[in-house]
């Protein structure tokens, strides 16, 4: 890890397995298309692997903003200064990216109580793919830009079609269809379950009475069989999370749901009725905390004694705060802040020899 007034980071860029287009048969598994022709394959590596061939960036100086939501998958941009040309010319469209970033570990830093892993490595800030690399001169600094986004090429060209027979469980479909997408090299994170007792639950339990057919692009599919469910899709760093549209349940229960064999032969994804709770107290705060108009998205007035119900806080970075889990917010003498908020975006932002490296959070109150 490179080391700057406690800043650490690491970039690593590089191709997992050749990307080749995959459609997705009725049966059998996956058919990968290559110059024309097509052939039985293995399923591609996760966009979390690391193979050993990756370039590994430690000690340049770089820049960052990377963005997260539960409503898109947004383009990001990372700077780097003075690499070699050999090294510019090795990055292609298409390759992995991974970034790697935070603060060295002392005894005195709060991160310590929030049951961090000890290891050496720090959190993935972005895990994703290259989409446009171009080079340019500052001054005498030669930077390379490289704009990246979120499993791209494996969410384009992923297809389907395939049909589920009558009396298949809406679960059933649901979590047969994460787990051909973890099949095209995008890991399932988990599928968060409704409350008990909601109507969302009695939907997702319910089954088809005609059957079901599942067709097109994969990923679109499941944002449309999703919605159908009163729940959303989205991906968070390079792992594909589902839940409810309304509510984050934040009990600390597994439910572990089990599936008729008669329905489809489904692997065991990850189910939950919890979300990861991220405890924050003013000392984590840089700044002030704003309070946020829920239809607008902008700043609200402080005063104007309405219910914080949307807050935007700033922290120092950390790339463990994502969408998939809740941030809880205690000490704070304004009584109406403290609580637990579902966090609907994420930016960290990173300047390794500069003063940016935090992580700013949008949040909507349980």
């Amino acid at each position: 890890m490179a080391i700057r007034f406690g800043k650490e980071y690491e970039l690593l860029i590089g191709r997992a397995t050749p990307l080749k287009d995959k459609i997705i048969p009725k049966v059998g598994g996956a058919r990968l298309i290559s110059k024309g022709t097509n052939s039985v394959g293995v399923p591609a590596q996760d966009f979390n692997s690391v193979p050993a061939n990756f370039m590994v960036f430690r000690d340049f100086q770089i820049t960052a903003k990377i963005g997260q939501t539960k409503d898109q998958s947004p383009v990001n941009e990372i700077t780097i200064t003075n690499i070699s040309d050999d090294s510019i010319k090795r990055i292609k469209k298409d390759d992995t990216i991974i970034l790697r970033a935070g603060y060295r570990q002392t005894s005195g830093d709060y991160l310590q109580n929030q049951s961090l892993i000890e290891d050496d490595q720090q959190p993935n800030i972005m895990v994703g793919q290259v989409i446009r690399v171009s080079t340019a001169f500052s001054g005498s600094d030669k930077v390379t830009s490289i704009l990246c986004g979120d499993s791209v090429t494996t969410k384009k060209n992923s297809k389907i079609s395939k049909s589920y027979g009558p009396d298949t469980r809406r679960l059933a479909v649901l979590r047969d269809l994460l787990d051909l997408a973890k099949t095209q090299g995008v890991p399932i994170g988990s599928i968060r379950l409704p409350e008990e007792g909601s109507n969302g639950l009695a939907i997702i339990n319910s089954s088809f009475l005609s059957g079901y057919t599942a067709k097109g692009n994969l990923f679109d599919e499941i944002d449309r069989f999703c919605a159908s469910l009163e729940m959303r899709a989205y991906t968070a760093l390079g792992k594909l999370y589902v839940e409810p549209l309304k509510t984050v349940s934040i009990k600390d229960t597994l439910l572990k749901v089990s599936t008729d064999s008669s329905n489809t032969a489904i692997v065991k994804t990850p189910l939950s009725k919890s979300a990861v709770i991220f405890t924050v107290t003013p000392e984590n705060v840089k700044n002030t905390i704003q309070p946020m108009d829920d239809n607008s998205g902008t700043a609200s007035n402080a005063n104007d004694g309405v219910d914080k119900t949307s807050l935007k806080l700033t922290t120092y970075l950390d790339g463990r705060i994502s969408t998939d889990r809740v941030m809880r917010l205690r000490g704070f003498s304004e009584l109406e802040y403290n609580g637990d908020y579902e966090i609907t975006s994420v930016i960290h932002n990173l300047d390794f020899r500069g003063n940016a490296w935090d992580t700013e959070v949008t949040l909507r109150k349980l």
